[in-house]
């Protein structure tokens, strides 16, 4: 009975990723949560290095030529703390994906937002979507690039020079 219980989990948490994706069929979704070091301008002490968290989904597999939805989830800077409670929306972002395998270029998210966020929580932006043409064939990458605060943006951060930037997701084109 166990058994069965798990699988009927196991098969909704899979339809319920894939529908968030806004794909057709149970098809699971690639994600990971990578950390890296980023430098930023703007707002934060120029040259400063913050430690940023990226989580980022896509569809594990596609046909050849199809449109997805590639989401981030989370954007995390781990380097700061709200001081004081925050109301929902009040940062905004948006964040480069580079793309890579199969694929190549950039591509920019629609806005990402914060949840509340309460004294003591490190600063993030939630929800991000962007949609990817899928190539011929091949194994398409994604990798976290520059990220920039909404509406000015002077305020950006980009991966650090001379470290390497972790794929936080791929899909597999057949």
């Amino acid at each position: 009975m166990n058994r069965i219980r798990r699988a009927v989990a196991s098969g909704i948490a899979v339809i319920t990723a894939t529908a968030g994706l806004g794909m057709a069929g149970a098809s699971p979704a690639s994600a990971d949560t990578v950390v890296m070091n980023h430098t930023c301008a703007g707002i934060w002490t120029p040259g400063h290095t913050r430690v940023i968290e990226f989580t980022i989904t896509a569809p594990a597999t596609a046909s050849p030529h199809q449109t997805v939805t590639v989401t981030v989830n989370r954007l995390v800077d781990r380097s700061r703390v709200e001081s004081t409670p925050v109301e929902a929306g009040h940062y905004r972002a948006d964040a480069l994906i580079t793309l890579g395998g199969a694929a190549s270029g950039r591509v920019t998210t629609n806005e990402l937002t914060s949840p509340a966020l309460q004294a003591g929580e490190n600063w993030r932006v939630e929800n991000g979507t962007v949609r990817v043409t899928m190539p011929a064939a091949g194994e398409v990458t994604y990798q976290p690039d520059t990220w920039r605060i909404i509406p000015h943006p002077a305020w950006q951060c980009w991966p650090k020079a001379g470290e390497p930037v972790p794929v936080a997701a791929r899909t597999l084109v057949r």
